[in-house]
């Protein structure tokens, strides 16, 4: 599921609200919490908000995006009144109506996909283990000795300096290449 689909599933949600006979409700739309779209409805007795806000849930490792309809319940936000000093808040609405699209994966090329709670944390883990596989193969390995004597060739060519010590010599492997360092510089042998 693409965004492009969240889109649709919000623009549906609202026009069945509009078919039930509610209408916009401008006044009370003013000023952002934060929500990435909002709009109000009115029957001419409540107004009802119909959002898109971004979720995270940390303890069970996901994050997606949701919709909320929810029902007013301040009494000082009245509908069809463009008093604005009465607010609407996202986080006193009476939630009639919740879906939650869950964030699997992204990139630059597709996009942000979403799909069930039970693919995101599939992916999660997917994820998870990709990464302790990538840690323990990124490890550096440090030589000492001969190569020692080669970095120091390397250090004189390529950092310009004359007298050595060996003691800030490090050469060293990582992620598949060969690394030379002095001192605060660090040299990728190609």
């Amino acid at each position: 599921m693409k965004y492009a689909d969240i889109n649709r599933r919000f623009t549906e949600i609202v026009a069945e609200w509009l078919a039930k006979g509610y209408s916009i409700n401008t006044a009370s739309m003013s000023g952002s919490q934060g929500e990435t779209a909002k709009i109000d409805l009115t029957d001419g007795k409540e107004i009802v908000r119909i959002l898109v806000d971004r979720f995270s849930d940390y303890a069970a490792n996901v994050e997606g995006v949701e919709i909320i309809v929810g029902k007013a319940l301040d009494a000082d936000v009245r509908p069809n009144n463009n008093d604005n000093w009465a607010t609407l808040w996202n986080n006193r609405l009476e939630v009639l109506q919740q879906e939650r699209f869950f964030k699997i994966g992204e990139n630059r090329v597709s996009g942000t996909q979403y799909g069930t709670a039970a693919e995101a944390k599939a992916a999660a883990e997917l994820r998870l283990k990709r990464y302790i596989a990538k840690e323990c193969s990124s490890k550096s390995k440090t030589f000492t000795g001969e190569a020692i004597e080669i970095a120091k060739r390397v250090i004189r060519r390529k950092f310009g300096a004359n007298r050595i010590a060996t003691a800030y010599v490090m050469v060293f492997k990582y992620d598949n290449a060969y690394c030379v360092s002095y001192r605060d510089r660090t040299y990728r042998l190609r």
